[in-house]
């Protein structure tokens, strides 16, 4: 039997079926595949190949990093939208830890103000912005609610993957808009255990982080935040 011809397949066929062929029952076609695979090797088409897709792959990911580098901004806009949490904050503590309750308010307005400053950091493309606003996003990222606490931290959107204790663990996802807020409560509370990661706020967090990756024309060592590379 004539082995196949195999001069029409490309270089991932060609490897996909020496991969599969069974070299004791087709001995032929076994050889004719690996004849063929050297040819292309021979004529410097599997390090073409090889090129282009690295070139493809590179050029995704620079597309990546100018799509996270646009998306700073608006990230800005939302980190600016904090003061909403003011509308929707609350505490919950026994009498005797009421002065608590004044340092969660104080840490409530503290991060009013750092939100709000890193938010327009980014909003005007400045460098200074990026760490403040990740230290934000984190503190978004964990909700935890059991019989003794309580906590939560949003800003507008959350978007929870969370595991929940009640007659078992149950797993699930839960979305929601909402005007932000802020929750603390410490003591016997009638709480099931409920763990949610914010999924929106570690999204937004990816994107700063990619943002800050060079640009194919950014010189080394000079400031990757810039949306242009400096003359």
């Amino acid at each position: 039997m004539m082995p196949h011809d195999y001069s029409t397949y490309t270089i991932a066929e060609l490897r996909e079926a020496l991969a599969s062929v069974d070299g004791n029952q087709y001995p032929d076609n076994k050889a004719a595949l690996e004849a063929e695979l050297q040819a292309r090797v021979d004529s410097g088409e599997v390090e073409r190949e090889m090129e282009e897709q690295e070139r493809e792959t590179r050029s995704q990911e620079q597309d990546l990093r100018r799509f996270a580098r646009g998306a700073r901004q608006w990230i800005g806009l939302y980190l600016m939208g904090a003061p909403l949490i003011l509308l929707n904050m609350g505490t919950q503590m026994p009498k005797s830890l009421g002065w608590l309750a004044y340092a969660l308010w104080g840490f409530g307005v503290l991060y009013v103000g750092v939100s709000t400053l890193a938010g327009y950091g980014l909003w005007k493309q400045k460098d200074w912005g990026h760490r403040p606003a990740i230290g934000v996003l984190a503190l978004q990222v964990i909700n935890l609610q059991s019989g003794f606490l309580q906590y939560s931290l949003t800003s507008a959107i959350s978007g929870y993957v969370y595991v929940a204790a009640q007659a078992g663990f149950e797993f699930g996802v839960s979305a929601f808009l909402n005007t932000g807020g802020f929750r603390f409560a410490a003591g016997d509370l009638p709480l099931t255990f409920n763990l949610g990661v914010n999924l929106v706020a570690l999204f937004l967090i990816w994107l700063l982080f990619k943002g800050r990756q060079p640009l194919d024309g950014d010189e080394a060592g000079i400031d990757t935040y810039r949306s242009e590379p400096a003359e």
